[in-house]
């Protein structure tokens, strides 16, 4: 994707793919939740569904359809077999400043 679209238009272009695959590390929070440190998004390709879970760190990839992750980076939270991670702040201050609310309410 072009590096001349805002947060909003790229989540946009994300809904319209059906197929991507997804890869997160996260990591536990004082709080005990965990927070995504990295995401990838590949378009257009399969994932092998897989889940490394350690005492303060999480490893995933998994395949998404492109409305349920664009929702979920739009609420700059991600659910997943079980877990729930928070996405990082600039996230949402990138969402905010470029479209205000999403308004997205499903997560894959």
């Amino acid at each position: 994707m072009s590096a001349d679209l805002d947060y909003a238009q790229v989540l946009g272009r994300l809904a319209s793919e059906p197929q991507n695959r997804v890869r997160i590390a996260a990591r536990r929070t004082d709080d005990g939740l965990w927070a995504y440190t990295r995401l990838d998004v590949v378009t257009g390709e399969a994932a092998i569904p897989r889940i490394w879970e350690y005492p303060t760190a999480l490893f995933m990839e998994f395949d998404a359809d492109g409305k349920d992750i664009a929702a979920a980076l739009g609420e700059c939270t991600i659910v997943h077999a079980g877990h729930r991670l928070a996405g990082p702040p600039t996230a949402a201050a990138k969402l905010s400043g470029a479209a205000g609310s999403s308004g997205a309410s499903s997560a894959p």
